[in-house]
């Protein structure tokens, strides 16, 4: 699987979060803040455009994601996805 596209991925954001268990996963952050609860755990990962179609179904209401390839972006909302350039106004 051609694993071409970058992005970061809130897992709060994800109804299951399992599903970043079948990423690869460059790097792991969790947000700071002074109230635990209120954290996010970010994750950059490398991903095919056929995981991306997988995580439009399982995003929760309301978030998106967004994935780039050099300047070729696609930005995801639950069953909903937008392929734009990064560079086109």
């Amino acid at each position: 699987m051609n694993k071409e596209y970058k992005g970061i991925i809130v897992e709060e954001s994800l109804e299951d979060n399992r599903i970043i268990n079948n990423l690869e996963v460059e790097k792991i952050e969790i947000s700071g803040t002074e109230n635990p609860s209120d954290s996010w755990h970010l994750y950059t990962v490398q991903v095919s455009k056929e995981e991306i179609d997988n995580l439009a179904k399982n995003i929760k209401p309301k978030w998106y994601m967004h994935f780039w390839k050099g300047q070729q972006v696609i930005a995801i909302f639950r069953d909903k996805q937008f392929e734009f350039d990064f560079d086109d106004r």
